[in-house]
C-alpha cells in the first residue's frame, strides 16, 4: 500500500485539520507505516475504521511536528516587568511545549492506542500466530 488517506479524502470525508497538502503526504505515509507494523501487514481491505485510524495518527504526527519546530525556535517571552529601575524577567516559551513533546516510545504507544479505539477487527491487532 502507497497510502490509506490521500489529501483530499482527508478534507472532504474525515474533516482534517489545516494540515499544509505538501507536509500531509509524509505524515500519510508515516502513519499508513505505523498501522501496517501494528497490525503485523494484514490489511486486506482498506475500511473507514482504518482510514479514520490513519486521519487521526496524521494529525498526531502533525502536532508533535509543529511543536518539534516551535522548541527548534529559540522564543522568549516577558515573565515579569518592573517599571522603576526598569527591569525585564523573561522566560523559555519552550518549557510549556517541552512537556507536550512525546518521545519515540511515547508516540507509538499513542498511535497504537489510536489503533486500538479505531480498527474494528481486532484480530487486526493481534500479535501472537493467528493459525
Amino acid at each position: 500500500w502507497g497510502m490509506y488517506v490521500e489529501y483530499i479524502e482527508y478534507k472532504k470525508d474525515f474533516y482534517g485539520k489545516d494540515i499544509p497538502q505538501n507536509l500531509f503526504h509524509r505524515f500519510s505515509k508515516e502513519a499508513t507505516k505505523k498501522i501496517n507494523y501494528f497490525t503485523s501487514y494484514r490489511i486486506k481491505e482498506v475500511t473507514e475504521d482504518i482510514k479514520e485510524a490513519c486521519c487521526e495518527i496524521i494529525e498526531l504526527l502533525h502536532e508533535q511536528d509543529v511543536i518539534k519546530n516551535k522548541l527548534l525556535s529559540d522564543e522568549r517571552q516577558i515573565a515579569s516587568e518592573t517599571v522603576d529601575k526598569h527591569s525585564v524577567t523573561l522566560v523559555n516559551k519552550n518549557s510549556s511545549l517541552e512537556k507536550q513533546l512525546l518521545s519515540k516510545k511515547e508516540l507509538d504507544k499513542e498511535c497504537y492506542r489510536i489503533c486500538c479505539k479505531n480498527i474494528i477487527d481486532k484480530r487486526l491487532l493481534y500479535r501472537g500466530s493467528l493459525c
